[in-house]
């Protein structure tokens, strides 16, 4: 589903609270309107996600083009500090003032198996076990793993190389 949504609330920053994960977001991207709020969201069918309001507002959000586009993700941030964009163009406003932008990025470094996954000791599920590569739980074949329901741990060794790194790259 992807949606522009508005809040009767004023004066807060928005954040996303995933109860599957635990995981919280804090949105950049929204708009303050007339009546409160306007926050961009999108996420799978049958997702569902938490939308609290806690903290106040620090910064002016950035508020992407209303054109929604499949298939893209963008996560931007209006602070100093570091965006994650797909390649491809964007475009925006932030402050009354346009702006367009063509984003190309290198292709990602692909993390190659296995991927060691550590559980509390629980009784039910081994404290250990491996997936050749790495896919969520739901995807496993062993039903211990594919109805784990707590707290796991994903593990994987890798080397980065300094001549891959390029001029500005984060990992």
């Amino acid at each position: 589903m992807t949606a522009f949504l508005t809040f009767r609330v004023k004066g807060m920053r928005p954040e996303l609270w995933d109860a599957e994960t635990g995981s919280i977001t804090h949105l950049t991207a929204y708009q303050t309107v007339t009546d409160g709020i306007e926050i961009p969201l999108s996420f799978p069918g049958f997702g569902s996600v938490f939308i609290i309001f806690r903290s106040p507002l620090s910064i002016a959000g950035l508020m992407l083009g209303k054109e929604i586009v499949k298939n893209k993700t963008i996560l931007l941030q209006t602070t100093q500090g570091v965006g994650i964009v797909n390649s491809g163009p964007l475009t925006g406003s932030k402050e009354g003032k346009k702006f367009s932008q063509q984003i190309e990025l290198p292709q990602p470094i692909v993390l190659n198996g296995p991927w060691i996954l550590r559980l509390p000791k629980n009784g039910y599920a081994p404290p250990r076990d491996t997936f050749l590569t790495l896919m969520p739980l739901n995807h496993a074949s062993k039903d211990r793993l594919k109805y784990f329901s707590g707290t796991l741990a994903y593990h994987h060794d890798f080397s980065f190389a300094k001549t891959e790194s390029g001029k500005d790259m984060r990992i």
